[in-house]
């Protein structure tokens, strides 16, 4: 890795070990980014599924259901497969004749706050356990079976009325409820925001299971709905300790291509990718433009650049799944390729990542208040190229959160207490630097930047 020469040491079992056979142990993959007095980064991935790359996904459930079963488009899915648990054994039967590797349940808005316009929010837990259950019916043992969340539908402060506590609280109910049912790794899927993402992903971690994480991609904007743009969700992301980082329901395995091609060399954990057979037809319902060889062949090419966990989003049919297994039974994934001619270390903040530098400069460092714009705008203006901040109480920590999205420069924190450390990386959605230097232990600021994908500077 170019950057930082030949103080970068960069240790790789995790990923050589996990592309050359199969992993039933811990695997453990750790980057550690050493200069003098500057940049150290700490990745760790850890994962438990005994499965070689590439791994075979299943296809859609709504939209199979929904053609297949005649499920009604107005009534909550997850409680509707409850009442006819033999429209999903079905399909999923069709999916393991087909070659998945992995089920999902049908647990995607077995939220708590996804729940709330069915009236269901109580049955968060129930519903889960259930449908988690009766997945792991229909697999018999014959594959995997991973725990779907999706998001919320909920906006956090200062865009929403929710504070991003409540949205952790919301997803640790539900992936310790798919732990308690038997789950072996969780898929967060269909997130279109990164304060979603980042929510499940810390509340999925704790089980202890393998956990990957796929965000939505807008075509025109090429970006998450919420603005982030896609290097930085797996900037994040994949520095908070996701399995594997991916994108779904966002296109044909064509259209998604570019994309990939763009983070490719800057993955260091398993891409994943679950695309549409092209767009419905708008004379046969439930048809797509793309058939099952079609589809699997073009996702053939985002195999060709690094992707080595596949399926299928709305459209693909046990078919789709069917080529795809005929695809990839003798093939092995490409080894990810880092970029030859950039700095690796990616902060993120404002939607945005940032290559960081040995020669960035700051000022000194800015109170966090409620309304912080004018500070920021006058502090980026100045033209240094960090942006530290200073954190003394609880409410400096919250308002840091409130005004994460104005930064256009990466964060430094700096805070003499473990605990407001603790909840400034819990509230700021980016990806922060923490001052070595604020008087913290470096034992705590290393498991601190382990669990929120910090750098230590």
């Amino acid at each position: 890795m170019k950057g930082f020469g030949k103080n970068f040491l960069c240790r790789t079992s995790f990923l050589h070990s996990f592309f050359i056979g199969f992993v039933y142990d811990s695997i453990r993959w750790e980057s550690l980014c050493l200069t003098q007095c500057h940049f150290m980064e700490v990745l760790n991935v850890e994962m438990d599924v005994p499965y070689h790359l590439p791994l075979l996904l299943d296809g859609a459930t709504g939209t199979n259901l929904i053609h297949r079963e005649h499920m009604p488009l107005e009534q909550c899915p997850e409680q509707w497969i409850l009442q006819h648990p033999q429209a999903l054994l079905s399909l999923q039967h069709d999916f393991v004749k087909a070659g998945s590797q992995v089920l999902l349940a049908p647990t995607f808005q077995a939220n708590a706050l996804a729940l709330e316009k069915y009236g269901l929010a109580a049955e968060d837990i129930n519903l889960t356990e259930r449908l988690v259950f009766l997945t792991k019916q229909a697999s018999g043992g014959n594959t995997l079976v991973a725990g779907s969340i999706g998001p919320t539908g909920q906006g956090i402060e200062p865009f929403g009325k929710l504070r991003f506590q409540q949205i952790v609280d919301t997803y640790r109910r539900q992936v310790q409820a798919m732990r308690k049912a038997g789950v072996d790794l969780i898929v967060c899927e269909t997130m279109t925001s990164l304060s979603d993402a980042r929510a499940a992903l810390l509340a999925a971690k704790e089980t202890g299971l393998p956990v990957f994480v796929s965000v939505v991609v807008t075509e025109e904007e090429e970006e998450m709905p919420d603005g982030t743009k896609l290097l930085c969700a797996l900037a994040v992301l994949q520095s908070m300790g996701a399995d594997a980082f991916g994108i779904n329901c966002s296109g044909s395995p064509g259209q998604i291509l570019p994309w990939f091609e763009k983070i490719a060399p800057y993955a260091q954990i398993p891409l994943l990718a679950k695309p549409n057979p092209g767009n419905p037809n708008p004379v046969n319902l439930g048809q797509y433009d793309l058939g099952p060889e079609i589809f699997a062949k073009e996702v053939g090419r985002l195999i060709d650049v690094g992707v080595s966990i596949v399926g299928g989003c709305c459209g693909t049919s046990p078919e789709h799944v069917h080529a795809l297994a005929n695809l990839i039974r003798n093939r092995s994934s490409r080894p990810l390729q880092h970029h030859p001619d950039e700095d690796e270390v990616l902060a993120a903040s404002g939607h945005e990542a940032f290559f960081l530098r040995e020669d960035m400069t700051m000022g000194e460092p800015l109170s966090c208040e409620l309304d912080m714009a004018d500070d920021i705008l006058e502090y980026e203006d100045s033209g240094f190229d960090i942006l530290p901040v200073q954190v003394e109480t609880e409410d400096d920590a919250y308002h840091l959160g409130l005004n994460c999205h104005m930064f256009r420069l990466p964060v430094l924190i700096a805070s003499h207490s473990f605990e407001l450390m603790e909840q400034s990386l819990f509230e700021f959605q980016g990806r922060a630097l923490v001052d070595s230097q604020c008087g913290l232990e470096n034992d705590e600021l290393y498991r601190l930047a382990k669990r929120y994908g910090a750098i230590v500077y």
